[in-house]
């Protein structure tokens, strides 16, 4: 195999790490998603809480992962432009904290709208990628 060949293939090998990523941080913020709808149109308080901060917290740390393998792939591809500066996807601690403690509608459809942009924002990276 040439070294042409070989480098297509670590390139290639890369890209779908990092498509993986996006998927694994797609599933996580779309439980969270559904947990805050459940939180938004339910008195269940607590437990839908917990459960959308959950899957929050775990994509926010898939997201570090996604860092280093997008590093990874630019390392593969000098020449592609990727936007290395992704946005968190946790939410501030004001409004994560407003949303243990107030768990309102209005919390709640911010916690919602969050979650809509970062997995808009991870699709527009895997259509990138």
């Amino acid at each position: 195999m040439d070294t042409q060949t070989v480098e297509i293939c670590e390139a290639e090998q890369a890209a779908k790490s990092v498509i993986n990523q996006i998927d694994l941080i797609n599933n996580e913020l779309q439980r969270a998603k559904i947990w805050g709808f459940i939180d938004l149109f339910s008195d269940s308080g607590f437990l839908t809480t917990l459960g959308k901060h959950s899957h929050l917290h775990d994509a926010q740390k898939m997201l570090d992962d996604l860092y280093y393998k997008i590093t990874i792939l630019n390392d593969e591809l000098d020449d592609i432009k990727i936007d290395g500066r992704l946005n968190d996807i946790m939410m501030s601690q004001g409004i994560e904290i407003a949303d243990w403690l107030i768990d309102g509608l209005f919390i709640d459809a911010i916690t919602l709208s969050k979650i809509s942009k970062s997995q808009k924002q991870m699709d527009n990276l895997k259509k990138d990628i």
